[in-house]
């Protein structure tokens, strides 16, 4: 029996369209913008909660150490993360179990690679694999290192470790 593709995807698309329209009524609850907890005559909406307040992406989260630029040299980087010398941190954050670094070089993207891919091996790490653009995927223990080395035209090389615990 044939069935036009048209149909093979309609009837997922259909179902799609209905999931989603079932779960508008839903429980969830999203912080309003400021728009969205008073109306044009600035009188509180009555659907907002009265304790709402705006979303801000910057806030500070209970358990996470953040650096920008201008901290992240006072970072304390696990000592068994290879650091690429001369490089500059750039900024970062940690928790429990995350540890995660941007660092840039004026160096070459390819004398990068080569240092990680002698390094992560002197510093007791597993490399699981090693794509030719600038990845590692290491473990050590239960410790999960990723490294990725990227670069644009005429900008810096950035390195960026996620280690998980």
């Amino acid at each position: 029996m044939y069935i036009p593709r048209l149909r093979l995807l309609t009837i997922p698309a259909i179902f799609a369209i209905a999931f989603i329209g079932c779960n508008e009524s839903s429980s969830r609850v999203d912080s309003p913008s400021s728009a969205e907890t008073s109306n044009s005559d600035n009188e509180p909406n009555p659907i907002a909660p009265a304790n709402a307040k705006a979303y801000d992406p910057l806030a500070p989260i209970p358990g996470v150490t953040k650096w920008d630029e201008s901290t992240a040299a006072e970072a304390t980087i696990p000592s068994d993360i290879p650091v690429y010398d001369g490089a500059v941190p750039k900024q970062g954050h940690s928790a429990k179990r995350v540890f995660v670094m941007l660092w840039e070089t004026g160096d070459a993207h390819e004398r990068v690679i080569e240092f990680y891919r002698s390094a992560l091996v002197d510093a007791g790490w597993k490399v699981n694999s090693e794509l030719s653009y600038g990845r590692f995927d290491a473990e050590k223990e239960k410790e999960k290192l990723i490294i990725s080395i990227a670069t644009g035209t005429d900008q810096p090389t950035s390195i960026v470790a996620r280690l998980s615990r």
